[in-house]
């Protein structure tokens, strides 16, 4: 009964070393990193928001994002620094997709000058009127329009001399 014993005592052993230790679960889920958009302009108002998800989960507030390789703090960026901006996602021991984010230079529009007709009569009444537009916006009333060197009252402009004028 002894060897019996024994013998039992030997094979629980031999199965006690024979269990692995738990595991943690192996997450297969992919870390993405996405933008509403990949083109802004550089203007400091402007902005990209990143969105951070591993599987389907939601982790933009716990994940770290790294800009041009260094830690970039916040989920929206803006600038008004012109150029290509490289974007990552870490979180926990995974690393997303890279994105790019192309910033263009802010282009200043041209004012459009434009007149209600190309000619009046030099009798003092007849006037022409001026309207000044920038970006398709009327902007007549905060700009100052100039017959030569010579400023006018409002946009309208009226003379007694026939000439041409610029």
């Amino acid at each position: 009964m002894k060897k019996l014993l024994s013998l039992l005592a030997v094979a629980l052993i031999f199965a006690a070393c024979d269990k692995k230790p738990d595991q943690p679960p192996v997450d297969n889920r992919t870390l993405t990193l996405s933008a509403n958009k990949t083109t802004i302009t550089a203007d400091g108002t402007d902005a990209v928001t990143f969105t951070v998800k591993l599987g389907d989960e939601n982790v933009t507030a716990t994940a770290r994002l790294k800009m041009n390789g260094t830690d970039f703090t916040g989920s929206t960026f803006t600038t008004t620094e012109s150029g290509t901006y490289k974007f990552i996602a870490v979180h926990g021991e995974k690393t997303s997709n890279e994105l790019s984010v192309t910033v263009t230079e802010v282009v200043e529009p041209t004012p459009i000058l434009s007149v209600n007709k190309n000619a009046i009569m030099a009798n003092g009444e007849d006037a022409v009127t001026f309207t000044v537009k920038l970006a398709d916006k009327d902007v007549t009333s905060t700009v100052t329009i100039f017959e030569g060197e010579i400023e006018l009252e409002g946009n309208t402009f009226t003379t007694t001399n026939p000439g041409t004028y610029k």
